[in-house]
């Protein structure tokens, strides 16, 4: 089997190809059933060996060994290919366990990296074979045998890897689910996972990671779902119907009707993380919160509901049952608890919240608010059922912050997640805080399961459910590697990419990180808005008393640039750097400086506040925004002759909230946001004025090109590269959130840049089409992808996505909490040319 298999063994045209991509014949050419059958069945073999023999295999530095660090990769290519990842994944867990068992302490810790390494990454390397080299190697813990076995399979493209984990830690691997998931349950054995999908039920095998089955039948979304002891799914929907499930088969034996009369059912409230309408009582029958807001018992027995047990009370969330049949409820008054054996009245537990907790020993958990001052917090309580004692467990800052809160298996911890996307353990012998992880947004609802191999399932808001190893003491993950660990506001590379810039939020400090090191040049702190000049020889950041500015490179080399008690609101060197602007809220004054000898040139004045500043291409002109309150339709557009200090334009009476304005490199033309949603072109020399993307939602963004025949601007969720001439759209490119200032075309106007990458226009597109090679290659970050081109070449993991990216030359920097990590690609086409 070793023999025949190799990378890219049936000829895959891009890293991101999936395995339908194959050409028709070439499987059975390089992959012949002999090889297929081996791959598929040969840890059958190993274990249906006599033992003698199969310990010659199993053994430290034996062939078992020897394959996993040869030809793993090239294995789980093939099992890709064949369509056979959560085989996969059973047999290298199987290999797990007998290494294991044997004792063989090297075979056994390459077999457990192995196994975390297609758990982590199975789902990625089942839609795009070849991501086996390049985005599970590249995000793998720096520690992983499989990662430092085959680090020289990392494609030459790839050339700035990210600090990634020291060690994989408790997380286990992420099931996409294309949806949000308010509703989770794990089965009695832990083997499947139910999870409300909208209208649908997802089952998940946890074993594999695999998808085993969708059950469809519900109406609305599905805001419950609950596992009988003997394996029965229950799961409620927003259309206040229970189906009753054999899951594994699909089959719906029961539909039960909870409306009771109730038209306008007001019991599931889409603003709700998830919902629990049902509980499982000790004897096995069901609590339900039915549509008229009373809680019903349905009898498996006797297969009907009971009368309403609620005493009355307007129930609005049922959290769960106690041991003896009590049941915990809310109402809009407060958090009640009733004995449904004696059904007296309610005992009152707390005041109205709907985020409850109960343990297995009978304990309840939940949280309050306070915001009566200023210093708003999370107030944590436990109650004792038993002996009625309330304790107080601890305060959270920030009032609104949690999402869930849950009980663990064994009652000796509670589980919290919150807005802020970090989930967190609190130990209730010592009151101690851990954390568990952070989510790429807001996660959802938890729920944990029961087998002796406990795992937790946190959904995540938009990326799907994230699988976590509870089989050790403490859920303490590995601490994150990042080049850059700061509590980070803003990044910016320097215009010629020799410097990181970044802005804390602590103190306003400033520190500038060298691009080829990561080593830190200088640190300052009390500054504000900065700026670097084209060539990167100068840097400007506004101080307290003024603009400060310097060379990088030499730190004791600075001069503050004093211009009286006006606030600099906006900084700009012209291309050359000979010039720096200085625009002042206070004065409303633009002072031009020469940074080298530091002596003041020019001053114009606008009647208003100086908002955005820039020069023309060949730093003769000067452009400049101004107004006192942004919102108002009263701002001004001004353009002087730096030279004579003449003005040359002036327009106002609109609306531009971002100081978006540009000069076209010829001089012949000024943009700027007219309103926030159109684009005003003015010729200088015919007078007239064109407006381009009339009625697009939020300028967010403007250029020229190098050859003045287009300007391009982002609105929404795109950038528009349109035709000056025509007024046509020429070319979209995606642009995903809005960052501006940081867009630019090249002088050929060939590509477009921005935070999000390299683009290509449409006419450098028509010329490599026509046969012209391209001269650079073009990287960009799209959805959950790094492309050049079109082409989808390295896959982000969820902690990559959905996050604020920033783009030079080919080096990203993806902002994560509390620091940033740069991921960096080859620009030479030549090298992309012999890898794929």
């Amino acid at each position: 089997m070793s023999t025949a298999l190799k990378r890219n063994s049936c000829r895959l045209p891009t890293p991101g190809s999936s395995p339908k991509e194959v050409e028709g014949g070439m499987m059975d050419i390089n992959l012949p059933k002999h090889v297929r059958y081996a791959c598929e069945y040969w840890v059958d073999h190993l274990m249906g060996t006599k033992s003698d023999t199969r310990a010659q295999y199993v053994r430290d530095s034996g062939k078992v060994h020897s394959f996993l660090e040869k030809d793993y990769l090239h294995w789980l290519e093939a099992m890709s290919l064949m369509g056979k990842m959560p085989r996969a994944v059973l047999m290298i867990t199987e290999v797990a366990r007998i290494s294991e068992l044997g004792r063989h302490r090297s075979l056994h810790a390459i077999t457990e990296d192995a196994r975390r390494f297609i758990l982590r990454n199975r789902a990625i390397i089942e839609e795009a074979p070849l991501q086996t080299y390049v985005s599970a190697l590249v995000f793998s813990p720096a520690e992983s045998l499989i990662r430092k076995c085959y680090l020289h399979e990392v494609p030459s493209w790839v050339n700035r890897l990210p600090a990634t984990d020291v060690g994989w830690g408790n997380f286990a691997q992420t099931l996409k689910t294309n949806g949000k998931v308010r509703a989770l349950a794990f089965s009695p054995d832990g083997r499947y996972l139910a999870c409300g999908v909208k209208e649908v039920i997802q089952l998940w095998d946890t074993q594999t990671g695999a998808l085993h089955s969708t059950l469809e039948g519900h109406q609305a979304r599905t805001a419950s779902v609950v596992f009988l002891h003997d394996g029965t799914l229950v799961s409620y929907s927003m259309d206040n119907r229970i189906r009753v499930w054999e899951p594994i088969v699909g089959v719906i034996h029961h539909i039960l009707d909870t409306r009771f009369g109730a038209i306008d059912n007001k019991v599931f409230n889409e603003d709700q993380c998830s919902f629990s309408g049902l509980s499982l009582m000790p004897n096995g029958d069901l609590a339900i919160l039915c549509g008229d807001h009373n809680i019903r018992i349905w009898s498996w027995e006797h297969t009907s509901f009971s009368a309403p047990v609620n005493q009355g009370l307007l129930v609005i969330s049922l959290f769960g049952c106690l041991s003896h049949g009590r049941l915990v409820f809310g109402t809009s008054q407060g958090v009640f608890m009733l004995d449904t054996s004696t059904l007296t009245v309610p005992a009152f537990i707390t005041i109205h919240t709907h985020l409850v907790a109960i343990s297995p020993d009978d304990r309840i958990a939940w949280c309050s608010y306070d915001d009566d001052d200023d210093d708003a917090t999370t107030i944590f309580w436990l109650f004792n059922t038993c002996t009625k004692e309330l304790t107080k467990l601890g305060v959270q800052p920030d009032v609104f912050q949690v999402l869930f809160i849950e009980f663990c298996p064994d009652g000796t911890r509670l589980i919290t997640g919150r807005y802020d996307n970090t989930v967190t353990f609190w130990d209730l012998s010592t009151q101690a805080q851990s954390f568990v992880g952070i989510y790429t947004e807001e996660p959802l609802c938890v729920a944990f399961s029961h087998n002796d191999q406990p795992m937790v399932a946190i959904s995540d808001y938009n990326i799907g459910l994230g699988l976590w190893d509870l089989s050790q003491k403490s859920l303490t993950p590995t601490e994150p590697r990042r080049e850059i660990h700061e509590e980070v506001y803003s990044l910016q590379f320097s215009p010629r990419g020799t410097f990181i810039a970044v802005s804390t939020k602590k103190n306003c400090m400033l520190k500038l990180y060298n691009t080829g090191d990561y080593q830190l040049v200088f640190a300052c702190d009390g500054l504000d808005t900065i700026t670097l000049s084209p060539s990167d020889e100068h840097l400007a950041a506004v101080c307290p008393n003024g603009t400060i500015l310097w060379h990088p490179s030499t730190e004791t080399d600075r001069h503050i640039l004093v211009h009286g008690p006006s606030y600099v609101s906006c900084l700009a060197f012209s291309s050359d750097g000979k010039q720096l602007a200085i625009g002042g809220s206070g004065d409303s004054v633009i002072r031009i400086w020469d940074p080298k000898t530091k002596a003041l040139r020019h001053k114009f004045e606008h009647a208003q506040s100086v908002s955005a500043v820039t020069f023309s291409l060949d730093g003769a002109r000067l452009a400049s925004l101004a107004n006192w309150q942004v919102l108002d339709n009263n701002m001004t557009a001004r353009l002087w002759d730096i030279s004579t200090e003449n003005l040359l334009y002036e327009s106002d009476g609109f609306r531009n909230p971002d100081g978006l304005l540009a000069i076209s490199p010829n001089n012949k033309y000024i943009t700027h946001c007219y309103h926030t949603e159109s684009v005003s072109v003015y010729d200088l020399e015919s007078k007239e004025r064109q407006n381009f993307g009339t009625g697009t939602p939020y300028v967010a963004d403007l250029a020229f090109s190098g050859d003045s025949q287009y300007v391009a601007f982002t609105h929404s969720t795109e950038t528009g590269l349109y035709d000056i001439n025509n007024l046509q759209q020429v070319a979209v490119f995606p642009a995903e959130r809005l960052y501006y200032g940081s867009m630019s075309l090249s002088a050929d106007g060939k590509y477009l840049e921005n935070y999000r990458g390299r683009f290509r226009t449409r006419q450098l597109e028509l010329d490599i089409a026509g046969g012209c090679p391209k001269d650079v290659n073009c990287w960009s970050c799209r959805d959950q992808w790094i492309v050049e081109g079109e082409t989808k070449m390295l896959w982000l993991p969820p902690e990559f996505q959905r996050f604020q990216t920033t783009h030079h030359n080919g080096l990203f920097a993806f902002k994560h909490e509390n620091g940033y990590r740069l991921l960096g690609f080859s620009q030479d086409p030549g090298v992309l040319d012999e890898e794929t």
